[in-house]
């Protein structure tokens, strides 16, 4: 898993569900370009480690939610 990629979870940990392209969210947790947005969900998804609930991200698993917030 990429910084990038860890970084987008941590977002998504901290309740921007749907705004990761927005140009704070992305200058706060480091998610590079707008472009870059599509991929990084791209891939946490083919690693079943976000769902897509209606338009929101969600972490998949609340286990590894609970690890990932204690590191």
């Amino acid at each position: 898993m990429c910084y990038a990629e860890l970084n987008c979870l941590r977002a998504i940990m901290s309740g921007h569900h749907s705004d990761l392209g927005e140009r704070s969210v992305r200058d706060e947790f480091d998610l590079g370009s707008p472009s870059n947005i599509p991929r990084l969900k791209d891939a946490l998804l083919e690693r079943d480690l976000i769902e897509i609930d209606g338009r929101e991200l969600t972490i998949a698993d609340p286990v590894f939610a609970r690890w990932l917030s204690e590191m």
